[in-house]
């Protein structure tokens, strides 16, 4: 599955072998988080351990096909419990399954978000998981912003998924607490990083918000005042229905009418190219 795929299933969702050499510091962080954990003691979760379910490796025995995919999806409380107990290697099976399947990807990524936030996003980093970074920081981030927003900004962020981090973590962060969200993406010092982290705040707040989020995008300039319209624009065109179901254009203008845009900013938030969620603004 591509990750764009992934990605709109895994947000549909929400509301191997141990041979990976875990780093060291990995291994104290991973000790660290599970200690902290509530739930019950059990060793510390580790890329090496050799505790995954056998009831895993018999369905991935079976033929490619529905029911491989149906036997893995009836597992989800199985999976659940080893991404709590050993977050890299459910990481690790994850990333060598060839047909993934929305159940267990969505059940392992939101579980290690959950509890494993930073040793799961600093795995990924690490081992080229890109796929999985933004439902990781995702849910990380809806889950604990500060903290998620923090390692952002310290992590060693590869180039060509720079955008997606920054983007992930303000769309995390808006679901649990927009005011922290929008304060923290007006004072990241890249103009491309501000950018990216406002169009992850327009991907899911105003849908919960509409009116905060028009009342904040008023209050922003230049660039990320154009970026915030035409990404809510985007993702919620939605909002602009006719009562006959279709594209209210009028009330779109009328909406755009509330910004200093010029007129051709304007058109193109009406009907320009867009943003893909992955790498930002989108090539005509």
């Amino acid at each position: 599955m591509k990750p764009p795929l992934l990605l709109a299933a895994l947000s549909a969702a929400l509301i191997l072998s141990g041979l990976f050499p875990a780093q060291p510091a990995l291994a104290d962080e991973i000790s660290a988080t599970s200690a902290a954990s509530a739930a019950p003691a059990k060793p510390a979760p580790n890329a090496n351990s050799a505790g995954k379910p056998p009831e895993i490796e018999t369905i991935m025995q079976m033929p490619e096909g529905e029911e491989r995919k149906k036997a893995l999806s009836s597992l989800a409380p199985l999976l659940k419990e080893w991404a709590q107990r050993e977050p890299l290697a459910a990481l690790l099976w994850l990333q060598q399954v060839k047909t993934p399947t929305v159940g267990p990807w969505s059940t392992v990524l939101v579980t290690c978000g959950q509890t494993h936030g930073k040793v799961s996003a600093d795995w990924s980093l690490q081992t080229n998981g890109h796929p999985f970074i933004h439902p990781l920081l995702f849910v990380w981030a809806s889950n604990d912003p500060a903290t998620a927003a923090q390692w952002c900004l310290q992590a060693q962020k590869p180039d060509e998924i720079r955008y997606l981090i920054f983007f992930s973590i303000g769309d995390g962060a808006a679901m649990k607490d927009p005011a922290f969200a929008t304060a923290w993406t007006e004072k990241l010092e890249l103009e491309a990083d501000r950018l990216a982290a406002i169009r992850g705040i327009m991907l899911r707040w105003p849908a919960s918000n509409f009116q905060a989020a028009t009342a904040w995008i008023k209050q922003q300039k230049g660039e990320a005042l154009k970026v915030a319209a035409m990404s809510l624009l985007e993702y919620h065109s939605n909002k602009f229905k006719t009562k006959d179901g279709t594209k209210d254009v009028p009330g779109m203008k009328a909406w755009l009418d509330q910004f200093p845009l010029s007129d051709a900013e304007k058109e193109a938030a009406l009907n320009g190219p867009g943003f893909s969620v992955y790498t930002g603004p989108k090539k005509k």
